[in-house]
């Protein structure tokens, strides 16, 4: 984490993204724990991590050593959760992949607007060719999706429902509703109209303080990361945290677990916030 936000930004960008993540106190929690949310979290920084070396570094065995290093976190964080990161991290790997593409050549050429005539004009002929399979794949994962959302509202613990009075939605703009609302409950809750229904959600109050704290400033690191043109040095987590995030708001309706999967966003988070409290053009800083 320290690494990233130095080689992004500077020295005391890193210095504070580590404070923030050492001293937040649910990473204190996960770290004594003898779960899996200590090793989720190590390698899915770990992901970050070696695919921002593999594509800065220009020699072929460090690319190599990367690249195995990349492989193997990403492997290890689909064995902890096969079924959810698999299709996530190859969502966000190719997302990149066609990103740095289009960076690398299509922004080089001097007929750039044909280019991406040429670009879109693939894009739409592979889209329509497709059109039933991806089709498909969307519907099924978005029906697994609500199935496990369901799941929890049948459960026991504290739950907040975002299914009921909807009579169809696999409408698009039932799939926008819905998306909206689950992204806002999973990063805002516990609200504070709701930590009267359980004495843990009134003690754990000051820690969700904290993470509207560190959520604020992440937007507004990101936000200045982008107006400086360095939005390339975060595309890959930025992507990354939209797509979990996206994906497990929507599979989650009990308020604990949205909590416990959102602390893994704690060190992208840390890292985006880093960049609202210091000097970002100062690149130059040694370790």
């Amino acid at each position: 984490v320290y690494d990233l936000a130095f080689r992004i930004s500077s020295n005391s960008a890193g210095r504070f993204a580590i404070c923030a993540l050492l001293f937040f106190p649910t990473m204190i929690l996960w770290s004594v724990s003898d779960l899996k949310d200590n090793q989720f979290i190590f390698f899915l920084v770990s992901v970050i991590w070696g695919t921002d070396r593999l594509i800065s570094r220009k020699e072929a065995v460090a690319r190599l050593a990367y690249l195995f290093f990349t492989l193997f976190a990403s492997l290890y964080l689909i064995t902890l959760r096969m079924k959810s990161m698999l299709p996530i991290l190859a969502i966000t790997f190719l997302t990149y992949f066609i990103y740095l593409l289009f960076r690398r050549y299509f922004l080089k050429m001097r007929c750039r607007t044909f280019q991406l005539l040429v670009f879109l004009f693939i894009f739409l002929l592979s889209a329509a060719v497709f059109k039933e399979k991806i089709s498909l794949y969307c519907v099924k994962s978005y029906g697994y999706l609500l199935s496990i959302n369901k799941g929890f509202l049948t459960s026991g613990g504290i739950n907040y429902d975002l299914l009921s009075g909807n009579q169809d939605m696999y409408t698009f703009a039932s799939f926008i509703k819905f998306l909206i609302l689950s992204l806002t409950h999973f990063l805002l809750e516990p609200f504070i109209w709701n930590v009267t229904r359980s004495a843990g959600l009134l003690l754990f109050q000051p820690i969700v303080l904290l993470w509207y704290f560190l959520l604020f400033f992440s937007f507004v690191g990101i936000y200045r990361i982008i107006r400086l043109g360095l939005l390339y040095r975060i595309f890959f987590p930025l992507v990354l945290a939209f797509i979990f995030t996206a994906s497990f708001s929507m599979s989650v309706s009990n308020i604990g677990t949205a909590i416990r999967i959102r602390d893994t966003l704690l060190p992208i988070m840390a890292i985006f916030a880093s960049f609202a409290f210091v000097n970002i053009k100062k690149r130059k800083e040694t370790p």
